[in-house]
C-alpha cells in the first residue's frame, strides 16, 4: 500500500469507553449516536467521507454501539 494512500485513509475508533479517537484527540460519546451526529462532534463533513463500521459500508445514519470499529475513506475525485 503506497504512503499516499495511506495518507487518505482516516481511522476511528468506537470503543468500550465510549469515546471516540481521531487525529490522536478524544472525544465523549453517547450511547447510539449516529455516525453522522459523531462525525460532526469531531469537525469532519459527512459528505467527505465513506464510513465503514467492523469492514462493512454503512450510510451516515448508523448507530455506533461500543464496541463498533469504525473506518473513514477520504472521497477523492478529479481528473
Amino acid at each position: 500500500m503506497s504512503d499516499r494512500f495511506v495518507d487518505r485513509y482516516l481511522a476511528l475508533m468506537y470503543n468500550p469507553g465510549m469515546e471516540i479517537k481521531y487525529r490522536e484527540k478524544k472525544w465523549e460519546m453517547k450511547a447510539g449516536m449516529t455516525a453522522r451526529d459523531a462525525l460532526k462532534k469531531i469537525g469532519v463533513d459527512p459528505e467527505s467521507v465513506l464510513i465503514t463500521i467492523n469492514g462493512k459500508l454503512v450510510t451516515d445514519d448508523a448507530l455506533l454501539k461500543d464496541t463498533d470499529q469504525v473506518k473513514l475513506v477520504a472521497v477523492v475525485s478529479g481528473g
